[in-house]
């Protein structure tokens, strides 16, 4: 989405305040080590690197494939780091919900997902 239709749905990191952003970033250049300071910022949840994994494997070929995996590493790039011991993770192509504590699913759900027809009101 694009322009106005875009909402604002990332979750702001605790962790990395904009003093500890330039922190990393001063260090890294004085060490001359940025790359591997960023890749340091990438997501450590599993299914960050399950699409990781599945963007190495899947044919150049697969475009419309490999749009999804990218879109859907980028979501994970804008969540904070730690989601905390107890949280829900959906997952729409499958209609699945899962509850998770400690790093461990404890239940997995079905769910729906629908768009809402109805407009907000002014």
């Amino acid at each position: 989405m694009r322009g106005s239709a875009r909402q604002n749905w990332h979750i702001p990191d605790p962790d990395l305040s904009k003093e500890r952003q330039d922190q990393l970033l001063r260090a890294a250049l004085q060490q001359r080590r940025v790359g591997e300071a960023l890749r340091n910022l990438l997501p450590t949840h599993p299914q960050y690197a399950a699409l990781r994994n599945a963007l190495e494997v899947t044919p150049a070929g697969e475009t419309a494939k490999i749009g999804r995996i990218r879109l859907n590493m980028d979501r994970w790039r804008w969540l904070p780091r730690d989601l905390g011991e107890r949280y829900i993770i959906v997952n729409v192509p499958a209609y699945t919900a899962a509850l998770v504590e400690k790093g461990v699913t404890l239940s997995r759900h079905r769910a729906v997902a629908v768009r809402s027809r109805r407009r907000p009101r002014s």
